[in-house]
């Protein structure tokens, strides 16, 4: 009794390239600067400004171009931390971050607040 060789399975056809090299390109590492807000508020109301507050502990990040990114729950707490060490606490608070970007979310690497002027 002798075993056949497998039969060669059909392969599903691969994504194309265009959607692969995006994909690649969101999970790419960026850096931006932008205004921290009040993601809480901004649920609320887009067109609000929602500056930041003593009570804020949910951030959102809104880059020039008018573009608002979620921040992960990880993406908060280095927020939180850089904001407890800064001169700058509340208000309208420029920063620069790096990070990833999943759809509407930003998932911060780091953050520094810029000082005010």
């Amino acid at each position: 009794m002798s075993l056949a060789p497998p039969r060669a399975q059909a392969q599903a056809p691969s994504k194309p390239q265009e959607t692969q090299t995006e994909a690649q390109a969101q999970q790419q590492s960026q850096s931006v600067s932008g205004i921290l807000v009040d993601a809480d508020c901004k649920t609320g109301n887009a067109a609000e400004k929602c500056e930041i507050t003593n009570a804020t502990k949910n951030f959102g990040f809104q880059v020039g171009d008018g573009k608002y990114f979620k921040l992960d729950a990880g993406s908060n707490a280095k927020v939180l931390t850089a904001l407890q060490a800064s001169e700058t606490k509340t208000g309208a608070i420029r920063a620069a971050v790096s990070g990833t970007v999943e759809g509407d979310t930003l998932k911060v690497n780091t953050v520094e607040i810029e000082r005010r002027r």
